[in-house]
């Protein structure tokens, strides 16, 4: 699955997987990885794993700064 991220004269076409989308998607909803795990039925490890995948393509280190970066804010 594809993300685009940033504003039109600088988006990037993110390749991420169906399982890190989820994840991400449900960080950016207030869950924790402890919720996420078990609401998508897997490990707190694996979890953390796509959470850590995600955040390698996206270029950010944190929930706050994918929240940022998904708003659309530099």
């Amino acid at each position: 699955m594809q993300a685009i991220i940033g504003r039109a004269a600088e988006c990037a076409v993110i390749e991420q997987t169906m399982a890190e989308r989820r994840v991400v998607d449900l960080v950016l909803a207030a869950r924790s990885n402890k919720e996420i795990a078990t609401e998508l039925h897997l490990s707190v490890r694996t979890v953390e794993s796509h959470l850590a995948s995600a955040y390698r393509k996206l270029g950010v280190r944190s929930r706050t700064e994918l929240a940022v970066r998904r708003a659309g804010h530099p």
